[in-house]
């Protein structure tokens, strides 16, 4: 087993749901940070931060993750 927290995680603040697929996980922070761990160990294997809070539930689409932003007054789809 492993664990991974994140260090600006705010009592009132949840994580979205953890995304897997077959050899990874994707953690993504309401603040919009998008963390890529290995399933079978925990080590990171990319970080992504982004300055857009999150608006929505991530979800995987073939082999990218794919995330709601706020963005002014609309939202934005990234893909990573």
């Amino acid at each position: 087993r492993w664990r991974f927290r994140f260090r600006d995680l705010k009592d009132d603040q949840s994580l979205l749901p953890v995304l897997l697929d077959e050899s990874s996980a994707y953690l993504v922070h309401p603040n919009g940070e998008i963390v890529c761990l290995n399933k079978a160990d925990g080590s990171i294997r990319w970080v992504l931060e982004t300055d857009l809070p999150v608006a929505g539930t991530p979800f995987l689409w073939q082999s990218h993750v794919i995330v709601p932003f706020k963005s002014n007054k609309e939202m934005q789809l990234l893909q990573v």
